[in-house]
């Protein structure tokens, strides 16, 4: 790759793992289901700055309870009537409007499933969205709300900020508004990455009871419950998390690891199976092959 390629391509997948938020095997999920295509420097990943974007863009659309396969709809919905959009996660807005989902693209409003276009808005039109709208710098100026403290965080992640200063805006979201699921995740996610696996398990744990129709805040207590030994605790929420999304891949793949730790290879054996089915590609996928062809090669 010429060096202006790689300018082009500043960030690595560490890179991005940091700025997006989301883990590396999840990206790398991405990048080979083609959710999130990367460019190539050598046996490396390359992103540019709008991936960056769209991989934060689709962990938000996750994190406030869209399902894999719905963000997925959205964003091949968005390819089929758009092809020349580059990066549909980027450009997308999701719109919650009477259980369907919707999608703005430009000044324009199609079906998320099945892409046909509805109407034409005009760009000033604001709609309600399922997500807060792509990172945008908030200038000096305090939020005055803790929503507005919840996208000032993600905007420091974003830059790439110390972590101390992230979470104090996920704490100053969390004193506005207790029972904020964005901030109880955020301040958890820190106390996690900190290695205070207790104190995380206290905010996770709030989420669950606040956000619990959703399966992320499931899903992270699992993984807590997982790190601090408590097996059956996080196998059970690992199941509530699929009970509320059964083709969430990351959910059965931690869910076969843990019986996998644990001796208990014929529980594990549906989730490998499940890994395969919903994402055939990539790392995950292999390691589930692994297992379900010989369970002892480790």
């Amino acid at each position: 790759m010429t060096s202006n390629a790689s300018e082009a391509t500043p960030y690595g997948l560490r890179d991005l793992e940091r700025l997006s938020g989301a883990p590396e095997a999840q990206l790398r999920r991405w990048h080979k289901s083609g959710l999130l295509p990367a460019h190539r420097d050598g046996g490396q990943l390359r992103y540019r700055f709008a991936d960056v974007i769209a991989a934060r863009t689709a962990r938000a659309l996750l994190e406030q309870g869209l399902t894999t396969r719905r963000v997925r709809e959205a964003v091949e919905a968005v390819r089929a009537w758009r092809p020349d959009v580059p990066h549909p996660l980027a450009s997308l807005r999701v719109v919650a409007d009477g259980g369907e989902l919707l999608v703005r693209i430009d000044d324009q409003l199609i079906h998320g499933r099945s892409g046909q276009l509805l109407l034409d808005l005009p760009l000033s039109e604001e709609l309600p969205t399922a997500r807060p709208a792509p990172v945008a710098a908030l200038g000096n100026e305090a939020p005055t709300d803790a929503d507005g403290w919840v996208e000032w965080a993600r905007s420091a992640e974003l830059a790439g900020e110390p972590a101390e200063v992230v979470q104090r805006r996920y704490v100053q979201a969390l004193a506005l508004d207790p029972l904020h699921p964005g901030a109880l995740i955020g301040v958890g996610n820190g106390a996690y990455a900190a290695g205070r696996l207790d104190e995380a398990k206290g905010y996770y744990e709030r989420s669950t009871r606040v956000a619990g129709e959703h399966p992320h805040p499931w899903y992270n207590l699992a993984n807590v419950l997982d790190d601090l030994g408590h097996v059956d605790a996080a196998a059970a929420a690992y199941r509530a998390a699929l009970d509320r999304d059964p083709d969430f891949a990351d959910a059965h793949f931690n869910l076969a690891l843990l019986w996998e730790k644990h001796g208990q290879r014929g529980r594990a054996e549906p989730h490998w199976t499940q890994v395969v089915a919903l994402e055939p590609e990539g790392e995950a996928a292999d390691l589930a092959r692994r297992f379900l062809a010989d369970p002892t090669d480790r």
